[in-house]
């Protein structure tokens, strides 16, 4: 984690591994041991004053980091990063429809 770029991260004193995230290749449901410990994880970064930022760094384009960051896992990210593409996307065709009512 870029701690380095944090003000008062809550998670400086905890072990970094607490925040490592198995992406589940296998599809299984994840276990109740994953589970708490993504949970630990997010308990730390509820109470951080920094979780904004530490969010920031995790939703930058092409970070491929597979952490807890800012409160969400990198499947909660991307998910996040769909949702702001398609919007792009929705924006771009109200527009072009404008211009194409406009110009007729």
């Amino acid at each position: 984690m870029e701690e380095s770029t944090l003000e008062h991260p809550a998670c400086a004193g905890a072990d970094p591994r607490l925040f490592d995230w198995d992406p589940n290749p296998s599809r299984q449901p994840r276990t109740m041991l994953q589970l708490f410990t993504e949970a630990r994880a997010k308990a730390y970064c509820n109470r951080c004053p920094d979780a904004a930022e530490c969010l920031r760094i995790g939703l930058t384009p092409g970070n491929l980091e597979f952490v807890i960051r800012g409160g969400m896992n990198p499947a909660e990210r991307q998910a996040v990063e769909h949702e702001k593409v398609k919007a792009r996307r929705r924006i771009a065709d109200r527009e072009r429809a404008q211009r194409n009512r406009v110009s007729v």
